[in-house]
């Protein structure tokens, strides 16, 4: 069975030792672990999540932005002439980016509190964090 590491955050099948084969870290020593937080992911061009903090939990109505673009990589010789971006234009492909709403409370702004990034998804557009605990149930119950 999987389980989310409490270090990493990944999800994982223990070692027999009780150690997570990501990290190395033994899962069940959780003394330095902030455990109000575990991940969640957020879908690209989310624009109501819950008015919970993600990062701390509290109530708020502040909302931050948050952007991302895939880096578009062009062999060199190619890029020169700009082949590979003519060409791209041409099918359609622009570049692949994750933009979404987060809210984030003014308290944690100010203490420069910022959103940790755990995986970016580009193909599926999907952009997975760490969050406080109370941000994740909010969310659930809004899907």
């Amino acid at each position: 069975m999987l389980n989310e590491c409490p270090h990493c955050f990944t999800d994982v099948l223990m070692k027999s030792d009780g150690t997570c084969p990501a990290c190395l870290r033994d899962a069940s020593n959780v003394s330095d672990q902030d455990l109000y937080m575990t991940k969640a992911s957020l879908r690209h061009g989310t624009e109501s999540p819950p008015n919970i903090c993600a990062i701390c939990g509290d109530a708020t109505q502040r909302m931050g932005q948050f952007r991302r673009v895939a880096p578009q990589f062009t062999p060199s010789g190619l890029s020169i002439f700009g082949i590979a971006r003519f060409l791209d234009r041409l099918s359609g492909k622009t570049a692949q980016e994750i933009s979404l709403k987060v809210p984030e409370c003014e308290a944690c702004v100010s203490d420069g509190k910022r959103l940790r990034v755990h995986h970016l998804d580009f193909e599926n557009a999907v952009a997975t964090f760490i969050v406080h605990n109370r941000f994740k149930d909010a969310l659930k119950s809004t899907r």
